[in-house]
């Protein structure tokens, strides 16, 4: 039969604001035993964080029993929590809670200090535990030279380095050897996957961007042809009057109404498979207004910049030359 490590009977926590009372735990009875891995769950304003607070001795309840490894907490002194504190818990906090000027050895050493461990022994088994997270190298580092994850890291080393009952026993009882297990925090996880969020953004931008100059000089090529084509026309337009600045007006709007009526389809198509892939993975991917906006006005500059050239160069035809032109 496993051995209970946690057991509570019949909990209350119960906080007094003026003459309202709040219960924050109502009644709490369980039984968790060693080598057992359980999660408390429930909507924020619910009591986990109090519940937790009891299991670590952090707080005593209003009422109940509360036993750990068969020890009454509720019937000790501060100095006895203390103490089970530090024997019994590993406590990995969500904003990490590093000392700001001690480096991260001192951090992880720092239960066993206070559990009175011998120098050497402390130092070994700290950085043991900073080996088991991945960061033994940079032992000396201060927690502001870190990131989230390797702050997050650094307070989980802290956690297991005294062998704590609450932490190890599910790992140990379940592996039957530390080598066989590695602790990863989840935010060093969502930092690689920012990073590689970043760097496929990287690379599709790159391609886009390849893609944006082989449309503007698909673009160019198209006025160039145009402008050789309709040279006689240049003539004509100028020996009537048209001034350089209209000629360029035409060929370069004639660009941007190319590139645009690109744009309009590529939009379209780009949309269309959006919807059908999103359909097919069961996300709702409809492209934003701002998304049409931008790629819309993306196209009509590349017209502008790419027609620019070939329009400057039908400006500056000699009308001679060009009604010579077959």
């Amino acid at each position: 039969m496993a051995e209970p490590l946690i057991e509570l009977k019949d909990i209350y926590k119960i906080y007094h604001m003026g003459d309202e009372q709040v219960c924050a735990n109502d009644g709490i009875s369980l039984t968790i035993n060693r080598g057992e891995f359980v999660a408390i769950v429930g909507k924020s304003g619910s009591g986990k964080s109090t519940l937790m607070n009891i299991f670590g001795a952090l707080d005593v309840p209003t009422s109940g029993s509360y036993l750990l490894g068969g020890e009454d907490v509720d019937q000790m002194s501060d100095d006895q929590l203390a103490d089970i504190r530090n024997r019994m818990i590993g406590f990995i906090f969500q904003q990490y809670n590093l000392l700001p000027k001690s480096n991260l050895l001192e951090n992880v050493e720092l239960p066993l200090l206070y559990a009175k461990v011998p120098a050497e022994e402390r130092r070994e088994r700290a950085m043991r535990s900073l080996e088991r997270v991945g960061l033994a190298e940079k032992w000396k580092n201060m927690p502001n030279q870190l990131s989230g994850g390797q702050q997050q890291r650094v307070s989980i080393a802290r956690a297991l380095t005294g062998d704590p009952s609450l932490i190890e026993n599910f790992l140990y009882e379940k592996f039957k050897n530390e080598d066989l297990y590695t602790v990863t925090a989840m935010s060093e996880m969502l930092d690689s996957l920012n990073s590689m969020i970043a760097m496929v953004s990287a690379g599709l931008g790159g391609i886009a961007g390849i893609s944006l100059l082989v449309a503007g000089v698909g673009v160019m090529n198209i006025i160039l042809v145009s402008v050789t084509e309709r040279t006689r026309e240049i003539g004509i337009r100028k020996a009537l009057g048209a001034k350089r600045s209209v000629i360029m007006q035409q060929f370069v709007i004639e660009a941007a109404v190319t590139s645009s009526l690109g744009g309009v389809i590529g939009i379209l198509l780009g949309s269309i498979a959006t919807s059908t892939i999103g359909a097919l993975a069961g996300l709702n991917a409809t492209p934003t207004p701002m998304a049409v906006i931008v790629s819309f006005s993306v196209s009509v500059g590349i017209g502008l910049l790419f027609g620019y050239m070939p329009a400057s160069r039908a400006a500056k035809l000699n009308p001679i030359d060009a009604l010579r032109s077959e």
